[in-house]
Parts: C-alpha cells; structure tokens; sequence
C-alpha cells in the first residue's frame, strides 16, 4: 500500500498489509470493488465504481481496480460531484464523437480531435503528435491558448519518447500527470530479496520517470495528459495535452476521453487508407499519362526526358533529373 494510504480510506490502523480489505474500507464497498474486479475480465480492462462510500473517510471516492497477473490494484481518488459528472462526461463524449465522425481525411481530422478535445479537458495546449518511420515525433495539429508559442509543425527526436515509454503507451491508452513537481509516494514495505515487484504498468496512479517530469518542467509545462493513437495494435502517435498550472481530470472525464481516443484512431485508420487508396489511384493515372505519351520510335531513357514534368507530377517532387549514356536532363528543382 502507499505510503497515503491511511489518509486516502480513513483507516488509521498500522500496518495495512495482511489486514482484510473489509476492514479498511468496508464490507459493501469491498464488495463493490470485488465485482468490479470481476467484471473487469484483468488485464488493461479495468473495473471502475464511481462515487463509493467508504467506512472510515467523510467524502466519497472514485475507484479504478484492475486484476495483472498475480495481483489486484486499487486505486481511489476522491470523487467529483459523488460520480454524479460520469452522466456529463458521457453525453460530452458522444456529443464529440460524432463530430469527429463527420472528418475523412486526415489533416482536418487531426486539427478537429486537437480542437475537440481542449474543449472536453481544458488544457492550454492539446497536440495530435505523430511518430514518424525512423521513431521521432511531428506535431501535425494543435489547438492552445493565443498567447503560447506554437509547436506546430515541429519535430521531436526519437530519444524523448523512448522504447520503454511507448511500450506503456501501448499498454495504458491514457496517462495523466496533475502536477509535474509532484513527490512521488512510496509503496511500504519495501519489496524483499526475492520478491516480484509490483508491476504498476497499467496503473493510473503510478508516478513517472523524474527525468520526464523535469523534461515537462522545462518547457514551462505543470500538469500533462497524454491519450494514445493505436492504430493495427501499433502506436501511430499521442494526443498530447499541456497545462501550464497543477490539473487534475477526475475519472468519469478521463473515461470519456479514452473512449474518444479509440474512436479517433479508427476514424484515422479510415482516414489513412482512404488516403493511401487516393494516391494509389492517382499515381496509376500519371503513370498512364507518361506511358501514354512516349514515343514507339523512341528509346525509353529518351522518351523519358521529353516528359520529365511528367514524371515530378508521378513522385509528387519538385524536381527530377535523369543520368543516362553521359547524357543529363533536368526539369524544375535540381543540382
């Protein structure tokens, strides 16, 4: 248990390990928690009971517990409105989804998902950030505050989302730091010689790498939120969220913006292989017109250079240059 954890449930026995759950929160919201659990079916799919009474703490709580291998992890924060919000949060989700599911390409996607979803968390600065072939980082929309200076358009090594972080985002599609100066609080007792640590892969709560919060720091950034673009099973990207002062996002909206991060990466699947489908088809057209225009009394290399324009409308370039027989020809852009 963490090191908070008295303070969190009320409970001011000592120590909380090998004490029944039953006793430190209650019969009924054990019982709570165990069919959530239950209905969880373990893995990344966690159980969720909003607004939940405990026996010893004076306000409610909301509590996300999820089954990992050989453990149960139950997280709680205190609730927002008694879990009364979770009917907002819902009706604002679907009402986002469906705007978003009016957008077919993908650069006016992305612009509307950046846009939606400041609207749905507050944030001063929300980015649709796309990992590239060689694993750095585009920002290709954003949405923020007039006075902040714009990413837009820039580019991020692979190094600042390393291979184990991105294993995570895999894992965990949404992930929330409210304060990026946080202390982090200590799991007791400590883990013993021989013991499994306790995998927090999945855990909302579980606090990040220091050098990450610095990174934030650095860049004059308080409270984060990051939600995944998972398209094929593979991360595509972040909808990347900045804050500039401590933010918390209770659960129901947390719920809601996960939900609408699965859905923009389908409507972005969509989007891409419409894309794709689009410049298949209009590369054959070109190459038709080229194929079309030579020559039979010619020679290929020499047909070609009669029609080079041609061929930089095939690549989408703005230049091209053909070497053949010590010969060169060139049209628009080129050495």
């Amino acid at each position: 248990a963490p090191a908070n954890a008295g303070s969190a449930t009320g409970f001011g026995g000592d120590p909380l390990r090998g004490t029944p759950l039953a006793d430190i929160i209650g019969e009924e919201a054990a019982h709570d928690i165990r069919n959530a659990c239950a209905k969880s079916g373990g893995g990344e799919i966690a159980g969720i009971e909003l607004g939940l009474s405990l026996a010893h703490a004076p306000a409610s709580v909301d509590v996300v517990a999820h089954r990992y291998r050989d453990r149960v992890l139950i997280e709680i924060e205190p609730s927002v409105d008694g879990g009364k919000s979770a009917k907002d949060a819902l009706d604002l989700t679907q009402g986002l989804i469906k705007r978003i599911g009016t957008e077919t390409e993908v650069e006016p996607l992305a612009k509307a998902g950046a846009r939606l979803v400041r609207a749905m968390l507050g944030y001063d600065r929300v980015m649709i950030y796309q990992f590239l072939h060689n694993g750095a980082g585009r920002v290709i929309a954003e949405a923020k505050r007039g006075d902040l200076q714009s990413f837009l358009g820039q580019h991020f090594p692979a190094s600042d989302i390393p291979y184990q972080a991105r294993r995570l985002y895999e894992l965990n599609s949404i992930r929330m730091i409210g304060d990026a100066s946080y202390t982090p609080v200590p799991l007791l007792p400590a883990i013993e010689a021989g013991e499994h640590p306790v995998d927090m892969s999945l855990a909302q709560l579980r606090a990040v790498s220091p050098i990450h919060c610095e990174y934030l720091q650095n860049m004059g950034v308080k409270a984060s939120l990051s939600i995944s673009i998972l398209i094929d099973g593979e991360l595509w990207g972040l909808i990347s969220c900045h804050h500039d002062s401590p933010r918390v996002i209770p659960i129901p909206l947390r719920i809601g913006a996960e939900l609408f991060g699965h859905y923009f990466s389908l409507q972005l699947s969509v989007a891409e292989r419409r894309s794709h489908i689009v410049a298949s088809g209009l590369a054959r057209e070109r190459l038709d017109r080229i194929l079309a225009g030579l020559s039979v009394d010619d020679t290929l290399l020499a047909g070609l250079r009669e029609h080079l324009g041609n061929l930089a409308t095939l690549f989408d370039c703005q230049g091209v240059g053909i070497w053949a027989g010590n010969r060169r020809a060139g049209h628009g852009a080129g050495p």
